[in-house]
This record gives C-alpha cells, structure tokens and sequence, in this order.
C-alpha cells in the first residue's frame, strides 16, 4: 500500500486484505513505523469482495489512519472519513484462490480521536493511493 498525505509520499511496509467469507466484508490494511514506538496505519474497511468502486464515508466502506503504538494497538491518534470527508476506493482485483487483492483510493479524514496531542493536524488528505496486497481469509 502507497499513498500521498497531505503532500507527503507513504508507503506501508506490508499490505493485508482480511476477507471475512462470513459476511462477504473486506478490510485492507498497511502499515509502517513513524518512529522508534509510533507506527502509523492505513486501514479501508467494509469494502465489497469484486471489483467495484465505493464511496468512502463514516457509515459502510469507510477509510481510517490510527497512529498507534509499536505494536499498532494502542491509538494515540485516529482519523476517518466522514459523511462530508469522504473519498473512493476501487477494488480492481480480488482473488481469495490465488490470496491477492489490488486496488486504488483517495480520500479526506478528519481526527476522531485525539491520544496525546502534539501539534495535531485536523485533517488528512490522501491522494494517489494503491494496494496489492495478501488475502487473509476469516470466517469470523
């Protein structure tokens, strides 16, 4: 997974696409450190499992940005799309047979969660975003 925020080249060091064969969701998921005990995570979530383009909002396929600990659990700050900072995301390929999915997106989010605030930037913009990345099958 790569992207553009706000100006700035991004790139995770490893992309994972978790399909949930349950409910037919998909989530895609990168990652990479921003300091020694920070990483920062790109995650679109409720994505459809074809290819398709949606719309990104705060309810249904949605996109969030959580920096977080190390270990990428503890948030210490969160962004995500909202109904009026939204973006899109095109699944371009999807194949659980073969274990890779691929698509692009772009979107703006807004901080919804505020750990410890530096100098906290309010929104995010993503541009020129891409992911070819594992499938992970979950049944739950």
């Amino acid at each position: 997974m790569e992207a553009v925020i706000n100006g700035a080249r991004w790139q995770a060091e490893r992309t994972l696409c978790f399909y949930r064969s349950d409910t037919g969701e998909l989530t895609v998921s990168g990652g990479r450190p921003t300091g020694p005990d920070t990483r920062r995570i790109i995650e679109l979530v409720e994505l459809p499992n074809a290819p398709a383009t949606v719309t990104l909002t705060a309810n249904g396929p949605r996109a969030l940005i959580k920096d977080t600990d190390a270990a990428g659990w503890d948030v210490h700050l969160g962004y995500a799309t909202t109904d009026t900072l939204t973006g899109t995301a095109s699944i371009t390929a999807f194949d659980p047979v073969r274990g890779r999915c691929r698509g692009t997106f772009s979107f703006v989010a807004m901080v919804v969660y505020v750990g410890r605030p530096p100098d906290v930037v309010d929104t995010l913009h993503v541009t020129a975003g891409s992911w070819d990345g594992e499938v992970i099958i979950s049944n739950e």
